[in-house]
């Protein structure tokens, strides 16, 4: 579950002013580094080399994405597995969550932690702790930072500045909606701004394999942007409530990749325009 950002909750803060000059990619760079360095080793251990070791060969959990940085340590401590993880769980580092343990076949153990994602930034901040016997009462340690950043949208995917008007449409991929859920055009300047910055606002839809909510074909938003009530569409987007909730976008013509946070944008919009229709929450 996504949580906000809690500059003072997390341990690591790693969006500061001297950094906004870099890109997504270059601060999860420098995220990972903190991350790993923030690891608390047990007692008596010593930071080595790579550890070869086949149970510790492949890291439990593989970036979920291309835009991650996944940064490695190993480090060797007198003791069992898993009293060392016991340990490790014991004194995660400040600001971080224990995320699940788990373990890869009978001889290596794990569990991970995760700081909080930085919207619009990093969307994964993990670090995960991996053990495993390295002869007797002896253990080797595998040290993993991932971070995943959030990749920058194409400069064209944005509302034209020239959009005046906009008309919401809802819809629905189930049952038909009550007769009083028509669209409503909206004119007023300052609402078709605040409308066009939601639509701005929304994230990239994540590439990668994800369990979806059941998409039981429920609302959606349709939003027509022009330039006067009678002008050609300026852009068009559909935002899906329902399953992943994907956002599709054409701008003057052009199909823009796909956002995300359709159920957002359809509450919002509704907000925003202060709409009431029978057929939706809200």
């Amino acid at each position: 579950m996504r949580r906000a950002w809690d500059p003072v909750a997390d341990g690591i803060s790693v969006v500061h002013v001297a950094h906004v000059g870099q890109s997504p990619k270059q601060l999860a760079e420098s995220d990972a580094a903190r991350i790993l360095a923030a690891f608390v080793p047990p007692p008596g251990a010593v930071r080595s080399g790579r550890i070869s070791l086949a149970a510790l060969a492949v890291e439990p959990a593989q970036p979920s994405t291309p835009d991650a940085v996944l940064r490695t340590s190993w480090w060797h401590v007198e003791g069992q597995p898993a009293a060392v993880l016991t340990w490790e769980g014991e004194h995660r580092p400040a600001g971080f969550s224990s995320a699940g343990v788990g373990w890869i076949g009978a001889s290596e153990h794990f569990e991970v932690f995760s700081l909080p994602d930085v919207p619009g930034v990093l969307t994964e901040r993990w670090l995960l702790v991996s053990v495993a016997s390295d002869g007797p009462g002896r253990t080797a340690i595998r040290v993993d930072a991932e971070v995943g950043w959030e990749p920058a949208k194409p400069a064209g995917e944005r509302i034209p500045a020239a959009a005046k008007v906009v008309t919401v449409t809802p819809i629905a991929g189930g049952e038909p909606l009550p007769a009083a859920d028509r669209p409503v055009t909206l004119t007023d300047q300052a609402t078709v701004t605040r409308i066009a910055a939601v639509v701005d606002g929304l994230p990239l839809f994540p590439p990668g394999a994800y369990h979806c909510p059941a998409d039981d074909g429920g609302t959606g938003i349709l939003l027509t942007f022009r330039t006067a009530l009678s002008g050609p569409a300026l852009a068009v987007v559909t935002g899906q409530a329902s399953g992943c909730s994907p956002v599709a976008v054409r701008v003057e013509g052009r199909s823009m990749p796909t956002l995300w946070h359709g159920s957002q944008l359809e509450q919002q919009v509704i907000d925003i325009a202060g709409i009431h229709w029978p057929g939706f929450v809200g």
